[in-house]
């Protein structure tokens, strides 16, 4: 009994200095150190980003003008890169009305037109290029009697772009058509808008010596008195399929380029087309 007794006791006082313990703790506190005060960054102005300048997209490179080049006292070159293509072209050419002469011959009493070399000159107008004369005359002042026309007058003309679109009689010339290609679709277009909605594609055939083909245009197979393509002339048609490019102008039924007055001369036609080229990229 003694022995329980006294362990009571041993147990009394270590909770009552537990206890002690505790309240000393909670009367003193816990004395933490008071937090640091911290001073704001000082406000830095930051520079503006750089704009990087955008590349400019590079421009397409401009196609040279046509030129006429010299090539001889008979000869210039016509170099055309915007439609593609080049050839030779006579520097004079004889003009069925290059003047007027007075004759009273016979009875006349009127000017009359006379044939004389006049110089070439060369028109554009878009997809076309005319080669023609820079000059030739016109009757004037027209009167009648018995049926036969008289002219007191002879007026010479500069040719012009609008004359020669006009056809403008006495005009003479070549309308070489130049356009981009790229499909049988575009060829067709080009014979519809040069020989008549009426005329079809043909064959495509190789061009002896060269690297481009010839393009057949087909009549609607009507008589002549019926037909909407009436094809009884000459006319030249090259397609470039590298080059995406075709070629078109009409010869007419004869030479339009004649080399003297007495027409002893071949004609100038024949080295003129042998001349042309497809030139490009």
């Amino acid at each position: 009994m003694i022995s329980t007794r006294r362990n009571q006791q041993s147990s009394h006082i270590a909770s009552g200095m537990v206890a002690l313990i505790l309240l000393s703790i909670l009367a003193t506190g816990c004395n933490y150190p008071p937090p640091a005060t911290v001073e704001p960054s000082p406000v830095v102005d930051l520079p503006a980003p750089t704009e990087i300048p955008e590349e400019p997209s590079p421009e397409p490179t401009a196609l040279p003008p046509a030129e006429i080049i010299p090539v001889d006292a008979t000869w210039n070159r016509y170099v055309n890169p915007m439609l593609g293509f080049e050839m030779l072209v006579p520097a004079t050419m004889v003009h069925g009305h290059a003047g007027c002469y007075w004759n009273e011959a016979n009875g006349d009493h009127s000017y009359r037109p006379q044939a004389g070399l006049v110089p070439v000159t060369i028109f554009e107008s878009g997809d076309r290029v005319y080669f023609t004369s820079e000059t030739f005359s016109i009757l004037t002042d027209e009167t009648e009697e018995d049926g036969r026309h008289y002219y007191a007058g002879c007026e010479g003309i500069i040719n012009s772009l609008e004359r020669v679109q006009n056809r403008e009689f006495p005009n003479v010339f070549w309308e070489i058509i130049s356009r981009p290609i790229a499909s049988d679709a575009d060829l067709l277009l080009l014979v519809h808008d040069v020989y008549g909605e009426a005329c079809g594609l043909g064959e495509l055939v190789p061009v002896e010596g060269e690297d481009y083909l010839g393009v057949r245009v087909e009549s609607d197979g009507l008589p002549m008195e019926d037909s909407s393509c009436v094809m009884n002339y000459m006319y030249r048609f090259f397609y470039h399929p590298e080059l995406g490019r075709a070629v078109t102008w009409a010869l007419g039924q004869a030479a339009t380029f004649y080399a003297d007055v007495n027409y002893a001369e071949e004609p100038y036609d024949m080295q003129m087309l042998e001349s042309f080229q497809f030139i490009g990229d």
